[in-house]
């Protein structure tokens, strides 16, 4: 499943939106895993922030968000 929808941080370097179905738990650990063993930033979403996996928190009013065809 996928929104194809990136943010675009303040510092020019992007995120990609997910979605999942089914075991929140269980992609959060596979999605968090692999993030981390490239080196790479996660983050999760609520209410209009995102929290970055290194405690940065983004207001995402702030952002740039575009959504791909």
């Amino acid at each position: 499943i996928e929104e194809k929808a990136r943010i675009t941080l303040e510092d020019g370097s992007s995120l990609l939106a997910i979605s999942y179905k089914g075991d929140l738990s269980g992609w959060r650990r596979k999605l968090t895993a692999c993030c981390e063993s490239k080196a790479r930033k996660w983050g999760v979403a609520s209410k209009h922030v995102i929290t970055l996996s290194d405690g940065l928190e983004i207001d995402l009013s702030n952002t740039s968000i575009t959504f791909e065809e």
